[in-house]
């Protein structure tokens, strides 16, 4: 029987120290991984970048890798339905008159959401932006890889508690009200497969700052904007070109709609159809 193996990304491989708790970890991890790989006929991606890092990492041939991109769900769209915003988001002392940068994703060391706080420290000492909040959704709690204990006192020592929120994980429901009324998504980590929040958030026509190791310059394009994920001042400078710029970020916003379009599950359906029916009917990767 022909098998396929999906490999998202190399993320664990790259940073071993931020991804598992000990060494065990790490080398039951390896262990799996050898062992699908050893029994694989084809293994499929999510993004360019990620392919060429199981090339580089695994010494594989790229032409056994096929790459089927992600998508954001239906869900995710502009709304204007002021009530509908306000209603999601008064749980968590916010509406929408109030300005804020937003992250979604996991609270693990990798994505480096140490660097973002502290840009975000730099920024709200300016009296035009101390009005701003930054946002963090995503679980804290079971988080799958490790989760960062030490961005609290980090947020603590810079003196800005009560301008960081914590949600907690929330439904699509609530996630898809703050795409729309966040001012923008940061997405700042080390590396990304994919990264598929950015893609909701532009999806929602919010405009996105990402990290530029990462696949997001492939997956965003131009309607994104991108900064080195180990200097906090170069995603402050990003930060504030956007909050001050309202054209700029009608400009992202429209991009990231017509962007994110070009995404879908129908589309990924039919390439991972295709790759299975090949490998079917001839025995090879076509």
């Amino acid at each position: 029987m022909k098998k396929i193996v999906a490999i998202h990304d190399v993320i664990a491989e790259k940073y071993p120290a931020l991804i598992f708790p000990n060494r065990i970890n790490r080398t039951l991890w390896n262990l799996k991984v050898w062992l699908a790989i050893k029994q694989a006929d084809l293994i499929m991606t999510v993004s360019e970048f990620s392919r060429q890092g199981i090339i580089e990492h695994f010494g594989i041939s790229g032409e056994n890798i096929r790459v089927v991109s992600e998508a954001a769900d239906k869900d995710f769209r502009p709304i204007h339905e002021t009530n509908l915003l306000s209603a999601k988001l008064a749980p968590f002392g916010l509406d929408i008159s109030t300005r804020y940068i937003l992250y979604v994703g996991g609270i693990a060391p990798h994505k480096n959401l140490s660097t973002l706080i502290n840009a975000y420290s730099g920024l709200i000492k300016d009296s035009r932006h101390n009005d701003i909040k930054l946002v963090l959704v995503g679980d804290y709690e079971s988080d799958v890889f490790l989760v960062d204990n030490n961005l609290k006192v980090l947020i603590k020592k810079l003196h800005i508690t009560d301008n960081v929120i914590f949600t907690g994980f929330i439904s699509d429901e609530e996630l898809v009200c703050f795409y729309n009324a966040a001012l923008v998504f940061g997405l700042p980590s080390f590396m990304e497969g994919f990264g598929l929040p950015a893609v909701e958030a532009m999806a929602c026509g919010t405009p996105v700052i990402g990290s530029k190791t990462t696949a997001l310059p492939e997956v965003l394009g131009d309607a994104g904007l991108f900064f080195d994920p180990n200097k906090p001042d170069e995603l402050l400078e990003h930060l504030t070109i956007i909050i001050e710029n309202g054209e700029l970020r009608k400009k992202l916003a429209l991009r990231s709609i017509q962007r994110a379009s070009t995404f879908s599950w129908q589309k990924s359906a039919v390439q991972v159809l295709n790759v299975f029916n090949n490998l079917k009917s001839n025995g090879t990767i076509s």
